[in-house]
């Protein structure tokens, strides 16, 4: 699930993507990753990965293991073009 922490945005605006990937099990996902490449009209700033590392260059979201029953959080921080 990919959620933004604002709707209406100007440029300049610093807002926060927020990506969970969750395993519903019933067993650990192993060497998970995550395409998720930023929209146009914004403008990186960084990343917070709850587990793992987020490349920006190629959107690609290397988790790792995601034992089951369990979420991880992906924070994307970008500027309004």
């Amino acid at each position: 699930m990919k959620t933004a922490d604002k709707i209406a945005v100007s440029s300049g605006d610093i807002v926060t993507f927020r990506l969970t990937l969750t395993n519903q099990g019933p067993d650990t996902a192993t060497g998970v990753e995550v395409s998720d490449r930023l929209p146009a009209g914004v403008i990186y700033q960084q990343d917070q990965p709850q587990q793992g590392a987020y490349d920006a260059l190629t959107g690609s979201w290397k988790v790792g293991d995601v034992p089951a029953n369990t979420s991880v959080t992906l924070l994307l921080i970008v500027r309004i073009k």
